[in-house]
């Protein structure tokens, strides 16, 4: 796999012609004396590559490959590489070599910096590297970005109009807070409308899930042993369990619309154990019904649709 590069003798563009000194290292495939064309990052760091290989991966490398005026080829005075005219790109090295990997098809970079993914995604839509850009979305759709950082992948995609990606990420989005989550940079290239979107989609399904927990709630089936038992001897009350896991479990969905909480050991755990001595026991025997109500909350509209 290949990691972010670090320092090294590299060769650098000059006004003087090609010197060595200690910044940026590229990728030995990317050695200035390879290939049969130069080109320059913005921080002056060369990058010896090849034109058939730039032409067929970009239409706009190819188009500038036909209109640079490349200088001819001539020994240096160490004899060691080609001197050539480089073509200048306005991208600093660490991104052109992420671009370079990916066009040369070499083991795939690491991506754990979802603003430099960003700066990278930015860098091949620029260049029409479709091949680039369609990997560079799998990545935005990692575990990493996707599940970490719902708000801002979904920013992202839609800056961009990665209608897919924009759509798991709103789906993603509902594991987290709306009102908590800090404000960041990828935002502002978003329209209000959206972000309203996103807002609508938490709302809405949330308002659902509630609904549907009420309703359920109303014709009750579950019973426990001990404390549905009414004053008059009827075997009628929905049990304590039930009546504190509705109330906790509308808190958790009107933060998060999703099941996973809600449905889980743990939050059950606390909601048996806040009613009587055998309502453990009724939360094993209701697994039917709660099955099947965790299952009619799944089936809720979960993500933005941009068909």
């Amino acid at each position: 796999m290949v990691q972010a590069t670090s320092p090294g003798p590299v060769a650098r563009c000059t006004g003087g012609g090609l010197a060595t000194v200690d910044v940026h290292n590229p990728h030995l495939v990317f050695a200035p004396y390879n290939g049969d064309v130069l080109l320059q990052s913005s921080d002056a760091v060369l990058f010896g590559v090849h034109s058939c290989v730039l032409a067929l991966a970009s239409p706009v490398f190819r188009d500038m490959l036909s209109t640079s005026s490349l200088a001819s080829p001539s020994q240096s005075p160490a004899g060691s590489f080609f001197i050539r005219k480089p073509i200048a790109l306005s991208e600093p090295a660490h991104i052109l070599e992420y671009l370079l990997c990916l066009i040369y098809l070499l083991p795939p970079p690491s991506f754990d910096n979802l603003s430099f993914l960003t700066l990278v995604v930015e860098a091949s839509i620029k260049y029409k590297l479709s091949s680039v850009t369609n990997t560079l979305r799998r990545h935005l759709l990692s575990p990493l970005f996707l599940h970490r950082h719902p708000l801002r992948v979904f920013a992202i995609a839609r800056r961009f109009d990665f209608l897919g990606e924009a759509s798991e990420a709103s789906r993603a989005s509902l594991d987290v807070d709306m009102f908590s989550v800090p404000i960041s940079e990828e935002l502002r290239y978003i329209s209000a409308y959206d972000y309203h979107g996103l807002l609508t989609l938490h709302y809405s399904r949330s308002q659902a899930t509630r609904d549907l927990l009420s309703s359920r709630s109303k014709d009750c089936p579950l019973r426990c042993v001990q404390c549905s038992y009414d004053d008059s001897g009827g075997y009628e009350l929905p049990p304590r369990w039930w009546l504190v896991f509705e109330k906790r479990a509308k808190q958790e969905l009107r933060r998060r619309p999703l099941t996973d909480v809600i449905f889980s050991m743990q939050f059950l755990s606390k909601c048996a154990n806040a009613g009587c001595p055998s309502c453990g026991t009724s939360i094993l025997n209701s697994f039917e019904f709660m099955e099947c109500l965790k299952a009619e909350m799944d089936a809720l509209p979960d993500a933005i649709s941009f068909v």
